[in-house]
């Protein structure tokens, strides 16, 4: 199966997870189970150091639809799992729903990178962009 819904570029050993067009994945169904099944798969990947979803070409996240993906992606990486480039407005959801405190969410995919290299997990204040 190839991706259609997710870009993978490996850099310097991480997963950099890029989005194509999220706004068709509005309500659960035919495209959020692809597009599950597609993030699903980056888990036979052991040897990423971390997978790190880059959100930020994407005008628009059906977050509420998205939501147990990600948790579920959470489950399956841990503390390997990192998000960037999250919109302000999913970003206050995610503060709402204590999400926040759950993923390690980087105001950009080189802090995102660089805390990979570190590990480093992210504090309060990069999580605030």
């Amino acid at each position: 199966m190839t991706p259609q819904h997710i870009r993978v570029t490996e850099v310097d050993g991480h997963a950099v997870v890029c989005f194509n067009n999220l706004e068709r994945v509005v309500v659960p169904g035919e495209e959020l189970e692809q597009l599950d099944s597609e993030l699903q798969a980056l888990a036979g990947r052991e040897s990423w150091a971390s997978v790190i979803l880059d959100f930020e070409d994407e005008p628009f996240i059906p977050y509420c639809a998205f939501e147990a993906v990600l948790v579920r992606l959470h489950k399956m990486f841990g503390k390997r799992l990192k998000l960037c480039n999250v919109p302000s407005l999913v970003m206050e959801h995610f503060q709402t729903n204590r999400l926040a405190t759950v993923f390690h969410i980087w105001a950009t995919r080189d802090d995102a990178l660089q805390a990979s290299h570190t590990g480093r997990q992210a504090k309060e204040q990069d999580r605030d962009h």
